[in-house]
């Protein structure tokens, strides 16, 4: 017996299929299911209008029935085009547990390991080249057995299924599926590393911030802009162009040259926070990383950052083939009953600065 929830219950499976989705497809797919319930059931006729005010109803409703087993379907804007999303996060307990549905235990503790590095990243890039993602393999507590190109699928796994973004230029960021479901985990493992933007209140791990520090999404800006044509914080007068010197970028258009093989820890931050000092980078040499001011620092940009993509090759070539190097010992062994295998040495990083 078709009834009226069964549009509801027809829109769920949509989006759970579909992981997120934009504000227009899922309004679209709404429509869909109440024309099949309809059509399903003489007699049954079901109104739906695709108005602004009937949507609201429709996720009111949605979310009353998802109460009960700690879900919620909530709203996340795309920070690249402004494009409203939509998708359906766990409230209660470790959201990266979403992830162990189709994944291994290690695969998980890899994922969690990037999210970390991208988190930490400095200057607040928000963003890890293909090397330090691959590398971060050996840095798994406990050591993982996981080849480079074991790493190489699941990375383009997670990618694939929409838990990390690619840029064209190769580094990994935090996808907009990320940080719709697994939010309250972001909120509670880095309290303070991502900034709010001072306007919708969302994380910005893609935009600029002004001098007075102030983290501002693309599209926030422009709808500001639009109308005002100062800083609601500061007072200061901004420059017709989002892109403008005057902003400092956030993302990967903030990551400097030596950013590109840079591991960066939370202890690393708390005893720069603690000494006034940065620390050393492990197994980097003299490579430190900028002085930050609080949380993950304002540091002044770098544009020119642009063009090291031809160092960033050199370094994935040599560090990729003493891995190859590493693997090839790793099977000789195997073909012996009794050997035990090879402790993989850290690859040898060669330093980004000049001289």
């Amino acid at each position: 017996m078709v009834s009226a929830g069964d549009s509801q219950r027809l829109f769920l499976q949509g989006v759970l299929s579909r992981g997120i989705l934009s504000e227009k497809l899922a309004r679209i797919l709404y429509t869909k299911c109440v024309d099949t319930v309809n059509s399903a059931e003489e007699g049954l006729n079901l109104s739906y209008k695709d108005s602004r005010e009937e949507w609201e109803t429709v996720v009111k409703d949605v979310n009353n029935a998802l109460n009960a087993l700690d879900l919620q379907f909530v709203r996340q804007v795309e920070q690249t085009k402004g494009i409203p999303m939509w998708g359906i996060v766990n409230m209660k307990g470790d959201e990266v547990a979403q992830v162990a549905t189709d994944y291994s235990p290690v695969e998980i503790a890899y994922f969690k390991a990037l999210v970390e590095q991208i988190i930490m990243a400095p200057r607040n890039a928000f963003s890890i080249s293909s090397f330090l993602a691959l590398r971060e393999i050996n840095e798994l507590k406990p050591k993982a057995n996981m080849t480079k190109s074991q790493g190489e699928e699941t990375l383009a796994s997670f990618v694939n299924r929409g838990w990390l973004a690619k840029s064209k230029r190769g580094r990994y960021a935090l996808s907009t599926r990320t940080l719709i479901e697994l939010k309250g985990y972001i909120k509670s493992e880095y309290p303070e590393q991502i900034p709010p933007c001072m306007f919708c209140d969302d994380f910005v791990t893609i935009g600029a911030t002004c001098k007075c520090g102030r983290a501002i999404h693309r599209h926030c800006f422009t709808q500001w802009r639009n109308r005002r044509s100062q800083c609601k914080e500061c007072n200061a007068e901004w420059a017709q162009n989002y892109d403008d010197d005057m902003f400092t970028p956030i993302g990967e258009d903030a990551v400097a040259e030596n950013d590109n093989a840079r591991r960066y820890t939370r202890q690393e931050e708390d005893d720069e926070d603690e000494d006034g000092e940065t620390p050393s980078q492990s197994q980097s040499g003299s490579q430190k990383p900028a002085k930050k001011a609080k949380g993950k620092g304002r540091a002044k940009k770098s544009r020119a950052s642009r063009g090291d993509d031809d160092m960033l090759v050199d370094d994935d070539e040599e560090v990729e083939a003493e891995i190859e190097d590493d693997e090839e010992d790793e099977a000789d062994y195997e073909e012996k009953d009794d050997a035990e295998p090879p402790v993989k040495s850290e690859p040898r990083r060669r330093s980004t600065r000049g001289g």
